[in-house]
């Protein structure tokens, strides 16, 4: 059988072009991964859109080495999905801690948000109401129960002689802010509540008007959220308001509108410092986040961007008893 020729220099050849052929293909691969699709691309140059048309503390920030860095983290990135991880970077390197990201499922499952708690009203000893107000997260189709309920209760007791009243918001971490300012309504009557100022010093004003917690922004008038009329005036009453560090964000608006107000006392601690107006926006995908938009001014035309601070400070102890509504009802008495 005659022996098979070899052809040692073609053969080298061809295995060289071969892994030479291989190599451009990794390399044409790999190249082509860190390039985002349009469609991520596109969803996150909305969010940086949105950052840099409405967010307050924008000069507080580097946006171009944010963008470095967030357009880094999808460079593999082929769904909107794909781009939240740069997103939640992007807050977290936010001027201010006040803002969320909500994926679709978190925004539109009603078991993501907590529990619906209302408000409770009590009488104590025949002579002062004590309201407690809890936080409020989602529940959106609940509003106007949520609101108008605290009202209701109020009415119960208006026909007893009273001193005043405790509005109590420690442990309130906020949440909602249009039905928790609505509920609120008796204390003031139709009146101007707070102003929101923007970077830019344009201006909307918050107040109860013609039957509705509403804004003002220039020539237009938005309604936000009706509250019932006649039900309980409380506008010319003492009232002793009382925060914690745990009240924040929705629960400090309730403050501020509270320090515009005559005869109103604040005791506790200071708050915890979310008094900055955020405002929501929605994604194509139905992600929600929020960020930081305006600083509120109170009718007296002092500005919040911190901790609201008690007129009378009360360091509040385990197991002493709850002093700080010992000393609000006792200062009720006296008014």
């Amino acid at each position: 059988m005659p022996k098979q020729r070899q052809y040692p220099d073609v053969a080298c050849k061809l295995m060289r072009n071969t892994l030479i052929f291989i190599s451009f293909l990794t390399l044409a691969v790999s190249a082509d991964s860190q390039t985002p699709s349009k469609r991520a691309t596109k969803y996150l140059d909305k969010v940086f859109n949105i950052i840099e048309a409405n967010y307050y503390y924008i000069d507080s920030i580097k946006i171009n080495s944010l963008k470095e860095k967030c357009y880094t983290i999808i460079a593999n990135a082929n769904t909107q999905k794909d781009t939240y991880s740069a997103i939640d970077t992007l807050l977290r390197n936010l001027f201010d801690p006040h803002h969320i990201f909500l994926r679709p499922d978190q925004f539109t499952k009603i078991a993501n948000f907590e529990p619906l708690t209302f408000s409770t009203v009590e009488l104590l000893h025949d002579s002062v109401g004590y309201i407690k107000i809890p936080a409020l997260i989602g529940h959106y189709n609940e509003w106007q129960w949520w609101s108008d309920s605290l009202q209701t209760l109020m009415a119960r007791i208006q026909n007893h002689h009273l001193k005043g009243w405790i509005i109590d918001i420690r442990g309130n971490k906020g949440g909602d802010f249009t039905p928790m300012i609505t509920s609120i309504y008796p204390f003031f009557g139709d009146t101007i509540l707070f102003t929101l100022k923007n970077r830019n010093n344009k201006f909307k004003i918050y107040k109860y008007s013609s039957g509705f917690f509403s804004i003002e922004n220039g020539n237009n008038e938005i309604n936000l959220l009706p509250y019932k009329r006649g039900i309980v005036n409380a506008r010319d009453i003492p009232v002793a308001v009382l925060i914690d560090s745990k009240s924040a964000s929705s629960a400090e608006m309730v403050a501020i509108a509270f320090k515009g107000r005559a005869k109103t006392l604040f005791l506790g601690e200071p708050t915890a410092g979310l008094t900055i107006f955020t405002d929501g926006f929605t994604l194509p995908d139905k992600a929600y986040f929020t960020i930081a938009i305006g600083k509120f001014y109170d009718t007296k035309g002092k500005s919040y961007e911190h901790s609201i601070n008690p007129d009378v400070f009360v360091e509040q102890k385990a197991n002493t008893g709850d002093k700080t509504k010992q000393m609000a009802f006792e200062w009720l008495l006296k008014q």
